[in-house]
């Protein structure tokens, strides 16, 4: 009867073992929609580096997916770094791609709004960068000044 006790205890052993086994080597497997919604919460906390690096990867392992959107991210995250020469180059790409490739008009409607997007953080950017070189708009205020009382003769 003990050899019976002893021999069920160990195949339950075994048995449950392997089933640990089994859940460790398990790996979830990442679609396109999990890696740009990971991205997203990344950049939601400000965690800009890690959200690119996750966006490069989905770049390589979806060329066929919405590389657009993966573009965009991928600049929106150096734009928060405020990187702004990496990320003109990934709005500018996202532009050149969609007037360059040919896509359905349902792509393209889709699509868009990433151009629209990268165009608005381009236009941004390019204030911030005027900004950080006159943060207190003196060249503005002389030049309206000089509006406001012209020259006398």
């Amino acid at each position: 009867m003990k050899k019976i006790i002893n021999l069920f205890i160990i195949v339950l052993l075994i048995i449950f073992s392997c089933k640990t086994v089994d859940k460790t080597k398990q790996k979830e497997v990442w679609d396109f929609d999990k890696y740009m919604m990971e991205a997203q919460k990344l950049t939601s906390v400000e965690k800009y580096l890690q959200a690119i690096d996750l966006l490069n990867e989905a770049l390589k392992k979806f060329p066929d997916g919405d590389v657009l959107g993966l573009i965009y991210n991928i600049g929106y995250n150096y734009y928060k770094l405020k990187n702004y020469d990496e990320a003109k180059g990934y709005f500018n790409n996202v532009i050149k791609s969609y007037e360059e490739k040919e896509y359905t008009m349902e792509q393209k409607r889709d699509y868009q709004k990433y151009v629209i997007l990268s165009n608005n953080l381009l236009s941004k950017m390019k204030k911030d960068i005027e900004d950080a070189k006159d943060p207190y708009h003196i060249q503005e205020d002389l030049q309206q000044n000089k509006k406001i009382k012209p020259k006398n003769k």
